[in-house]
């Protein structure tokens, strides 16, 4: 869920994005009670909806909400 970048020595240097990221399954956790599963996968709807930027088409735009909406229907 969390991929942080390694300095010289294997320590590991986490980004602002990362301390956000870490925040946000703090919050799924403790707070909505959601496992594991659920947090990777809302997780990455969240990740997929991220990608869409100011320039995104209304076709790519629905295109990457109905692929959000698709992963929570996969068994």
């Amino acid at each position: 869920m969390l991929k942080p970048s390694r300095q010289q020595g294997n320590q590991r240097l986490y980004s602002d994005a990362d301390l956000e990221r870490l925040r946000r399954i703090r919050y799924l956790v403790e707070t909505r009670g959601v496992n594991v599963a659920g947090v990777e996968l809302a997780l990455s709807m969240a990740d997929r909806l991220d990608e869409l930027d100011s320039d995104s088409t209304h076709v790519e735009a629905r295109a990457a909400i109905d692929e959000a909406s698709d992963m929570s229907r996969e068994p």
